[in-house]
């Protein structure tokens, strides 16, 4: 017996140490450990597809910034994917502008020579001609430069002409070469095309002979980053908390949120406001920002640059010493940024999209590092409707994230005195004499 709880007291810590290895095992990245699954259905034939994100997808997630995505093939293999922001055709807008220009002036040149009494002198010239033309485009908004097109006063010019770049005058990068050709009666070539480059300053030097120049008009084109593209929830009307002044929103899902709109109950409304969010009503409430409610004949108050609040529960508490929002309720929706799923299909279809899982995995990729800068085919995909949940996915998500640390303290706490005991006893045991020991000392 006393053999017996020995060994038990040794196998009892093993077993615990092999829990987590136990549980990882069990934890294995498959399909049926999600609680939402949907299948992607493909259109065409590529190496990658995009899917446009749903709120589904945001709701049942539990890992901030989509940690909990995955894509999987028929074989149940994960395969690579990135999220990036769907952002409508930027505006490209060509400009152009004529650009102030200076003569620059040769460098001086030195040359030894010897007066009578044979002493060495050494003598600098200046040469009185320039070696080309300095242009100003420091005023020039940042964009890519198309063309700079030369008005040159002389009747017939041929030559060669290298442009060089700079930010301070002082640093100079070259830029290219090309042939201008002005004739007095036919075709000519006057415009150097400049490819995309940018700087502050631009130099012409004369590779062949100079030419006087009448004016420069730069050709640019200013591309603006376009605003991300947006998904609004609907209009919650708010309830009433319990101070006065306060006003509690149920926006009915969970997503990254970035802008609010809210509607005042009255016109003419100007009230200092707190904003508040939680991700469920059992957590406390987190300050999110400050605002001032100004309703002067407007449809709704604009709230934006919070950054990214993904919680459901939102709480405005607004300052009642001047009569707050006077009679009636508020009405808010909120705006988060259309993404997209874009994923490599390797494996064979059909593909399943995966979210909801206790475990957070690595965060989406970013496209450039999906792609490896490189140019990749894409086609579109949609998404079926959700498959229905496997039974172990639906036990874990029916089980509370508080209620699972609960039953996961309460089981280590069951081994941990399973060992205690165990210990306790083999202890006693090894303390007591052993059968027959007594008679053979006696003896």
């Amino acid at each position: 017996m006393r053999n017996l709880l020995v060994v038990l007291a040794w196998l009892v810590p093993l077993a615990v140490l092999a829990a987590p290895a136990q549980q990882a095992a069990a934890a294995r990245d498959t399909p049926d450990g999600y609680a939402l699954r949907q299948p992607i259905v493909l259109q065409g034939e590529a190496p990658a597809y995009r899917v446009t994100i749903p709120a589904s997808v945001y709701d049942f997630s539990r890992q901030e910034g989509l940690r909990d995505l995955r894509v999987f093939n028929a074989a149940g293999e994960p395969v690579p994917f990135a999220v990036d922001v769907v952002r409508p055709s930027a505006n490209d807008r060509e400009n152009q502008q004529v650009l102030p220009f200076f003569a620059v002036p040769a460098l001086a040149a030195e040359q030894v020579t010897q007066d009578a009494d044979g002493r060495l002198l050494l003598q600098k010239t200046v040469s009185e001609k320039p070696v080309g033309l300095l242009l100003d485009a420091s005023q020039i908004p940042s964009g890519q430069w198309q063309t700079l097109t030369l008005q040159l006063a002389d009747a017939n010019y041929r030559g060669r002409v290298q442009w060089l770049l700079s930010d301070d005058l002082q640093v100079w990068r070259t830029g290219g070469q090309q042939e201008l050709l002005k004739l007095a009666s036919g075709p000519g070539q006057t415009t150097v095309n400049l490819d995309g480059q940018h700087a502050r300053y631009l130099r012409l030097d004369w590779l062949d002979k100079p030419f006087r120049l009448q004016a420069a008009t730069l050709r640019w084109r200013e591309r603006g980053d376009a605003p991300a593209a947006l998904n609004w929830t609907g209009w919650q009307r708010a309830r009433p908390g319990p101070s006065p002044g306060e006003y509690l929103f149920d926006l009915g899902l969970r997503a990254p949120f970035e802008r609010l709109d809210i509607r005042l109950p009255q016109a003419n409304t100007v009230a200092g406001a707190q904003w508040y969010s939680r991700e469920s009503e059992s957590m406390p409430w987190q300050a999110i920002a400050s605002s001032r409610l100004s309703q002067l004949g407007q449809a709704s108050v604009a709230l934006q640059g919070f950054g990214s609040v993904p919680w459901r529960y939102w709480r405005l508490l607004v300052d009642t010493q001047q009569g707050g929002l006077g009679q009636g309720m508020p009405e808010l929706r909120a705006a988060w940024p259309t993404e997209q799923l874009t994923f490599i299909a390797r494996g064979q279809a059909p593909f399943l999209l995966a979210c909801g899982r206790e475990t957070p995995g690595a965060a989406p990729q970013t496209l450039d590092a999906l792609f490896d800068g490189k140019a990749v085919q894409l086609a579109s995909a949609s998404l079926a409707a959700p498959l229905p949940a496997a039974a172990s996915s639906t036990a874990a998500s029916a089980i509370p994230p508080d209620s699972d640390r609960w039953r996961k303290a309460g089981l280590w706490g069951s081994l941990l005195l399973a060992v205690l005991l165990l210990g306790a006893m083999a202890w006693k045991v090894l303390r007591e004499p052993a059968v027959g020991q007594g008679t053979e000392d006696g003896g």
